[in-house]
């Protein structure tokens, strides 16, 4: 590479402390050549009016990127979000709502402007769940193995390192942890615009091709790294013609358990009169007698109504007793037992109503000699 790194970094760094201060009098994004209403691009690079509705409207206007990198992710309350190249702070904020109260955001870039424009978007955003970190790519200063997500938008390739921020990305996540980022790629680049530097810091010299994106990302250690998303910007079928596309990717750092899905407890779900009817109807289809004597005790005392404890024991019983009545009418008719059973043209899955089974119970009972469940 004939610059040198340093170079590329502050010539990227003062690129975006120039474009952050033309924000609110219209400035150019990154991935897009020429003037346009920044505040206009967000909807248009994959920001739905629902991520932008509540985001502080200076953070919306400041969107330098080239996708919505959490357009395809599943980022989950209780998590730890990090973005790479967190710039005025649109995906950090989006990602607070996805996170909740009891997770967390942090936002890297390595630009002092862009930093102090986040946080003052926050202050006034009124997230307190998000800090926003000074700092490169390719040394993040953020613990190993202590982030779910990594997120990034068109940033990782302005950096001349790009296997060292892959790397670390790999480090600081979690072992189940995943990398969704929205990026640019390109072919065929010409040696006059690799070396000019505006051409850099509007994402188009540092860029790589597609297969060596992902390659890097495999070389890093994360496993099943594809393209979700692609939106091509320049295209020719010619060869050796120059190429330009927006991706997104998505991978995993392997050797976590899979995240079990959050759930509500039942009692949330079902009351508790709901829970005791089901019990007793367990406890009877299950012949348990001291379950159906101490559910019994509990529901009485619960004032729970007459009716409904029969209905439910009377349900209990018609699931237990079923299944044997069938393969018994089966049987008659296979091998002409003519055993007693229930009359077999009756679903198993579909009981008959309360007053049916009520019918049904005392008949049997009344063969066996005795009463029924409930009697």
């Amino acid at each position: 590479m004939a610059k040198q790194k340093e170079e590329i970094y502050e010539g990227i760094k003062e690129f975006y402390k120039e474009r952050i201060s033309e924000v609110g009098s219209g400035g150019s994004s990154c991935c897009s050549p020429g003037k346009t209403a920044v505040a206009g691009l967000a909807p248009l690079i994959g920001y739905s009016d629902e991520d932008l509705e509540s985001i502080p409207g200076d953070a919306a206007g400041a969107s330098f990127g080239c996708g919505n990198p959490l357009a395809f992710s599943e980022v989950e309350e209780g998590q730890t979000v990090l973005d790479l190249g967190s710039g005025a702070g649109i995906d950090c904020f989006i990602a607070v709502k996805k996170v909740g109260p009891s997770g967390k955001v942090i936002g890297l870039d390595m630009t002092d402007e862009m930093i102090e424009t986040a946080r003052k978007n926050a202050k006034d955003g009124g997230y307190d769940n998000v800090e926003f970190v000074l700092g490169r790519n390719e040394e993040m200063p953020v613990e190993t193995s202590s982030v779910d997500w990594v997120i990034s938008n068109c940033v990782i390739n302005l950096s001349p390192e790009k296997d060292k921020v892959f790397a670390e990305a790999f480090r600081v996540l979690r072992p189940g942890g995943r990398l969704m980022i929205s990026d640019m790629v390109a072919e065929n680049i010409p040696d006059e615009i690799r070396e000019d530097m505006a051409s850099w810091a509007s994402c188009i010299s540092g860029a790589v091709s597609e297969s060596e994106y992902l390659a890097l990302i495999r070389n890093a250690g994360f496993t099943d790294a594809k393209v979700v998303d692609r939106s091509d910007y320049k295209k020719s079928e010619a060869p050796d013609s120059l190429k330009i596309s927006s991706i997104r990717v998505s991978a995993a750092r392997a050797g976590g358990a899979e995240r079990p899905k959050k759930t509500k407890p039942a009692a949330e779900v079902l009351d508790a009169e709901t829970q005791l009817l089901i019990a007793i109807g367990s406890a009877v289809a299950a012949g348990c007698l001291s379950c159906l004597e101490t559910l019994s005790e509990k529901a009485l005392e619960a004032g729970i109504d007459q009716k409904k404890l029969r209905a439910a024991a009377m349900t209990g019983q018609f699931v237990k007793d079923k299944p044997a009545g069938q393969m018994k009418a089966l049987s008659d008719r296979l091998l002409g037992t003519h055993l007693a059973a229930a009359d077999d043209k009756e679903t198993v899955c579909c009981p008959p109503s309360v007053g049916v089974a009520t019918v049904a119970n005392e008949d049997a009972g009344a063969k066996a000699g005795g009463g029924g469940c409930c009697s």
